[in-house]
């Protein structure tokens, strides 16, 4: 079968992302971004920037907001307002496991404690 060379271009083209929103929660401006690894984390908005580049529509977002990177690798908007990698277990009493253990959750204590 014959290709033209048009045709074998197009089965070539590689599709850059860099970054994307994929969600937003207009009300409380907690986000989830995709990007292709550590490099593009610059670009991502934070709670007193706008984003940049690819990003440059993107609002501001709340501490909490998370990028998931095509290894994986997830990162999360720390309170001092920078870009960390996350890990889902570091947080709670679930061993670092998949599944969310019972200390993984917020109660009603740790609000009080928080806002007291």
């Amino acid at each position: 079968m014959d290709y033209e060379e048009d045709d074998i271009t197009r089965r070539e083209e590689v599709v850059v992302m860099a970054a994307k929103e994929l969600r937003r929660n207009h009300i409380t401006r907690h986000c989830l971004f995709a990007i292709d690894g550590a490099d593009d984390i610059d670009m991502l908005p934070t709670s007193t920037r706008t984003g940049s580049g690819d990003l440059i529509q993107s609002a501001i977002c709340c501490i909490g907001s998370r990028a998931v990177a095509v290894s994986g690798k997830t990162y999360m908007l720390s309170g001092d307002d920078k870009w960390v990698e996350y890990s889902g277990g570091s947080g709670g009493g679930s061993g670092g496991g998949d599944e969310p253990g019972e200390d993984d959750y917020i109660t009603d204590d740790d609000i009080s404690d928080l806002f007291g």
